[in-house]
């Protein structure tokens, strides 16, 4: 029987997805990867933050040598802006490379992941604060170090995928949960990741679901 257009029930187009694509990135240069370290006589607050430079690792922890003490935050930015417009992030993960292994403490000490929003190139030693107080900072995972936690291997952080950048800079902090809670050290609480410039460089490894061209 004849079908008016009036009838017709019109259903939007929905544009199929690919399958996960695994898109991985790395920290190239300077800016992209570092610490920052504080050194005092007392722990808490301790004097004005420099930059470690040039950044041959990622420094986190803390440590008391003699009648100082000493506090190491780390940044990694990657250049995720790549990633196919549209394209939806379903997971992520951090991967570090532990290089030196200092921690003496007989103890556990958390490593954090946090996401941050500072724009800095790089981080500068004015958000020394920040990465600890800033509102925007959220918490991405944590991994356990020990004095046995094994050099020369690879260790990994769970990323939202929603955090990461589609468009930009993919900023991350790292600190130990000590440092976070105001834990003095007694010894060596330190751990040493390479940057771009020694073995392991940093990388951030991502799961996109890519929207395939629509055939008109």
């Amino acid at each position: 029987f004849p079908v008016t257009i009036s009838s017709l029930i019109l259903l939007p187009l929905i544009q199929p997805i690919k399958a996960d694509s695994t898109l991985n990135y790395q920290t190239s240069t300077d800016n992209d990867s570092g610490s920052l370290i504080k050194t005092s006589t007392t722990y808490y607050p301790a004097t004005t933050a420099s930059q470690i430079s040039p950044p041959g690792f990622v420094a986190v922890g803390q440590a008391l040598s003699g009648n100082t003490y000493y506090v190491w935050r780390g940044w990694l930015r990657f250049d995720t802006s790549t990633i196919p417009v549209g394209a939806i992030v379903t997971s992520a993960s951090l991967s570090l490379f532990l290089v030196n292994n200092l921690v003496t403490e007989a103890i556990s000490i958390p490593i954090r992941v946090y996401r941050c929003y500072f724009g800095a190139v790089p981080l500068s030693t004015s958000n020394w604060n920040g990465c600890l107080t800033d509102p925007n900072n959220m918490l991405e995972d944590t991994v356990q170090f020990t004095s046995s936690s094994g050099t020369s291997s690879t260790y990994k952080w769970t990323i939202l995928g929603s955090t990461v950048n589609r468009t930009g800079i993919t900023e991350f902090i790292i600190h130990s949960a000590q440092d976070e809670n105001q834990v003095a050290p007694i010894s060596f609480e330190e751990v040493q990741f390479g940057s771009h410039n020694t073995i392991g460089s940093p990388a951030i490894c991502t799961a996109a679901n890519q929207p395939t061209p629509q055939i008109s």
